[in-house]
């Protein structure tokens, strides 16, 4: 039976993995994520920066009822006071040096304990829509947060726990690693400030929507 592991160093190892990761890093608006007014994306704090970051993963600000989008509501919700006090304490003990090629067995505790908190305060507080929860986590910590969207779910499959799943998949698998400093290293230097986890993303994005062009062409 083909694990979480074996879905995911199946995606990262094709043989056309680095022109899709060369790709995505010239054309699309996505290549910006990480780098959107770096000096506004604060370790501990949530910003306004953070959240147009994550409108260039094809999320838009307003609108109560679109899955990729995040509500005006959301928006005043996420910087009220007690809100901003409540995920700034739990981003505080996530290192943002920790990485999950190589994180203790310990930090990961941390880890998991602390993101739960916020994950729950974008949940139940600010009612920020799961995928929107992914791609913001993702701008504060993107060493240790994987995106999960569509095209995601549709390459890996949708396993309850997902970050686990990420966690297991790269402490048990050295080849996951591996193909992806590889990746890299062939990126021409675009890809060399980018966590692992974000170039697994952008390959299996770039992949899945690429796909999709084809097929809307082809119609």
């Amino acid at each position: 039976m083909e694990t979480f592991s074996d879905r995911l160093l199946k995606q990262v190892s094709m043989s056309d993995s680095s022109i899709l990761l060369k790709n995505y890093l010239k054309r699309r608006s996505g290549r910006h994520f990480d780098t959107f007014q770096i000096d506004q994306n604060k370790p501990n704090e949530i910003t306004p920066a953070d959240l147009l970051a994550v409108c260039q993963l094809s999320m838009k600000i307003g609108g109560y009822g679109k899955r990729d989008s995040i509500s005006e509501f959301a928006v005043i919700k996420l910087f009220e006071q007690d809100v901003k006090c409540k995920i700034s304490q739990s981003l505080a003990m996530i290192e943002p040096s920790w990485r999950l090629e190589n994180i203790s067995s310990t930090d990961l505790e941390k880890f998991n304990a602390s993101i739960a908190e916020i994950w729950q305060v974008l949940k139940e507080q600010v009612g920020l829509k799961t995928v929107a929860r992914y791609k913001l986590l993702a701008r504060k910590r993107p060493n240790l947060c994987p995106i999960r969207d569509s095209f995601s779910e549709e390459a890996l499959g949708k396993p309850s726990e997902w970050y686990w799943s990420w966690q297991e998949a790269f402490s048990s698998n050295q080849a996951i690693i591996d193909a992806l400093e590889n990746l890299r290293r062939e990126s021409d230097g675009g890809a060399t400030n980018l966590s692992l986890l974000r170039i697994a993303d952008i390959v299996i994005w770039e992949r899945i929507k690429t796909r999709t062009e084809k097929e809307v062409r082809c119609v």
